[in-house]
């Protein structure tokens, strides 16, 4: 169920951003399944990585710049 709820919020942050950088649309889907409770896991199997480390590294990049630039943070909001 977790993989589902992060595959529509990728899918939300493509369709609603189409402008953002396939990277960014990733990373935005990161952050608001981290604020929804999707674990991990979940997030590593949608984004077809074996081990949840690199999810957990950017994660904690992702919300060091929110901390660190209010623009963003306000722009990238939870849907």
């Amino acid at each position: 169920v977790q993989k589902q709820q992060f595959d529509w919020l990728l899918q939300h942050a493509r369709t609603t951003h189409p402008d953002w950088p396939e990277a960014e649309s990733v990373d935005v889907a990161i952050a608001w399944a981290a604020d929804a409770g999707v674990r991990p896991k979940a997030i590593a199997l949608s984004l077809g990585e074996p081990t949840t480390s690199r999810i957990r590294q950017r994660l904690h990049r992702i919300r060091e710049r929110i901390g660190e630039d209010r623009a963003y943070a306000l722009r990238i909001g939870t849907p």
